[in-house]
């Protein structure tokens, strides 16, 4: 009580978002507490897959990576990772470019007409039937599996991928147009380049902004936010 009547007083309270990781669900549904505190809060479900280390840690890179997406890079940079439609952002049209392909993306959850895959370079049109065909999600799920591939994480993690996405960096690169590349490269958008280690400490973050006042700040202090989500997932744990 006395930590939200700090926030109130100065203005803080509504902002932000939170991430519930749990390895029970009655400790995921302990997110129902941040309601009031943060502007948007959900959970993982990693409880579905704790019995998996490999499983539930990439469901938790996954779902720090979403909110992360939603919440901070696609405000920041709407030209680049915004959501609002399938040609309003550099990942939503790369989405729509490979919709339907082989190699290239669809989600389980939506539908190619006559359930066949086209050559690259001549997608279906975006949105698909299916019950993820609005931008926030479609585009939100190709941009992780792109992520994940292109930092060449394979291995140490169960990653799922649609059934024709590349998995690694070089089939990825293959497939993927310029536009998307030089933004993942381009550091002012601090994309992560490589697999993350899962292990964190307080001292190597010391020093850190974590009160950003322009754009090029805010990207920096998303760079931190991964991991440091993550490492406070996997304490809740």
């Amino acid at each position: 009580a006395d930590v939200l009547s700090q926030l109130a007083q100065k203005k803080q309270l509504g902002h932000g978002a939170v991430l519930m990781c749990g390895s029970t669900e009655a400790k995921e549904q302990k997110e129902d507490f941040f309601d009031d505190i943060f502007s948007y809060s959900f959970s993982c479900h990693t409880y579905e897959m704790f019995a998996v280390e490999s499983i539930f840690k990439a469901i938790m890179f996954e779902e720090t990576f979403h909110l992360i997406h939603q919440n901070g890079w696609a405000v920041s940079y709407p030209d680049t990772f915004g959501l609002d439609s399938y040609t309003s952002s550099v990942v939503c049209r790369e989405t729509a470019r490979h919709q339907c392909t082989s190699p290239g993306y669809v989600h389980p959850e939506n539908i190619c007409p006559n359930g066949s895959m086209l050559a690259p370079g001549s997608p279906q049109a975006s949105p698909l039937q299916g019950t993820c065909n609005d931008p926030d999600c479609d585009c939100v799920e190709f941009y992780r599996q792109a992520a994940t591939a292109y930092m060449n994480w394979v291995g140490d993690l169960d990653f799922w991928y649609a059934d024709h996405m590349p998995r690694n960096k070089a089939d990825f690169v293959m497939m993927v147009s310029s536009e998307l590349l030089s933004v993942m490269e381009n550091p002012v958008y601090n994309q992560p380049q490589a697999p993350l280690s899962g292990v964190y400490t307080y001292t190597s973050m010391t020093g850190t902004n974590l009160v950003p006042s322009s754009a090029s700040d805010i990207s920096n202090v998303l760079a931190v936010m991964i991991p440091t989500a993550l490492f406070l997932c996997w304490i809740h744990l």
